[in-house]
């Protein structure tokens, strides 16, 4: 009996420290949970949420790429919209205005010239037009003359959106006849290009020889065409402007030198057929006479 309570003692003894080593174990296991969990926590603070938790005891290793990655493709997204907004812009602008340049240096008189003037209005409704800017060019497309020109009459319409005149312009500009006189001067024996030319001879009131004129506004070529063949009504210079030399002019306020320009590269584009023509129509006048 004494062996046995002896045998039973130590068994009960056994028991309660496996519990208490149980116990024991438990503890030291909640302990690290918890410090596992603070040092998570400390973790998470110092290095953001990126970082995954434990998985069966092991932390996953590369949060950091991770986090780094998220960050990158945010980036990427951010520049592919701005990209878009910006090639949308870029779209939305127009294309800059192609205005005709000088072809060369050539500052020259050339027997060859460009005309055209900008009017204002005056009387009554400023339905007449008065002479407010006058430019020539040489056969090159250097200017000659552009000047603006003091109106004798009161200007009642400055006609501003297209003649591109402002009072401010016609201020200290030189008088209508001093500058009648240079023009005149410069146009002497030369061939004068322009379009609509009798609009600006009229204003200028001066006159030239027809042989000496081409007008864009009148070579068969460049009108309406009818469907008889014969010459139709003059077409707009801008539209033949850009039509035959892909220039975009008086897309707004008109510049009497850009038009100058245009009507000069015209003929240059045509001049061969152009002098052929006016040839023939000499010889046809002199056997009327």
């Amino acid at each position: 009996e004494s062996d046995f309570g002896m045998a039973s003692t130590a068994h009960t003894t056994e028991a309660r420290n496996g519990v208490e080593s149980v116990k024991q174990g438990s503890k030291r296991r909640r302990k690290k949970g918890r410090e596992g969990k603070k040092e998570a926590v400390e973790d998470e603070r110092k290095h953001g949420n990126g970082k995954k938790r434990a998985v069966d005891g092991v932390v996953a290793a590369g949060s950091n790429w991770e986090r780094l990655k998220q960050e990158i493709g945010a980036r990427g997204k951010k520049r592919k919209r701005t990209d878009r907004s910006e090639e949308k812009e870029e779209k939305a602008k127009p294309p800059p205005a192609k205005l005709p340049r000088p072809l060369s240096g050539d500052f020259s008189d050339t027997h060859i010239v460009a005309l055209d003037c900008e009017m204002v209005g005056v009387g009554e409704g400023g339905v007449r037009s008065a002479l407010a800017r006058v430019s020539i060019v040489n056969y090159y497309g250097n200017v000659l003359l552009d000047t603006f020109v003091k109106v004798i009459e009161k200007v009642t319409d400055y006609r501003t959106q297209y003649s591109g005149v402002r009072p401010s312009d016609l201020r200290e500009a030189p008088t209508f006849h001093e500058v009648q006189k240079q023009v005149a001067k410069i146009l002497e024996g030369k061939t004068v290009v322009g379009h609509a030319l009798k609009n600006d001879f009229q204003v200028l009131l001066l006159k030239h020889p027809r042989s000496m004129t081409r007008d864009t506004a009148r070579f068969k070529p460049l009108c309406v065409k009818r469907r008889d063949g014969s010459r139709g009504r003059p077409r707009p210079l801008r539209h033949l402007a850009k039509e035959y030399l892909g220039f975009l002019i008086q897309g707004g306020e008109h510049s009497s030198v850009d038009d100058a320009r245009a009507t000069l590269y015209l003929y240059h584009k045509f001049r061969q057929s152009w002098e052929k023509e006016m040839l023939v129509m000499s010889r046809k006048r002199k056997r009327r006479k």
